[in-house]
């Protein structure tokens, strides 16, 4: 088998968390079995922030 890697694009899961969701899911549908993400942030805290937010949007838990 093979992975099917695309990119979702710019996504500010905080501040436009539809518009995440819905980039995510045009590229699932797409075909992707992996997704690329670019995550818009102001500084390390609020990266971090954007990750958890992300998780959260895809119901994914964080590692401990």
């Amino acid at each position: 088998g093979f992975e099917v890697v695309l990119p979702a694009g710019h996504l500010d899961p905080i501040g436009d968390p539809a518009k995440a969701i819905g980039r995510l899911t045009a590229t699932a549908e797409a075909g992707a079995t992996t997704l690329n993400v670019t995550i818009r942030a102001e500084s390390v805290g609020h990266y971090v922030e954007q990750l958890e937010a992300l998780a959260s949007l895809v119901d994914l838990e964080p590692p401990a």
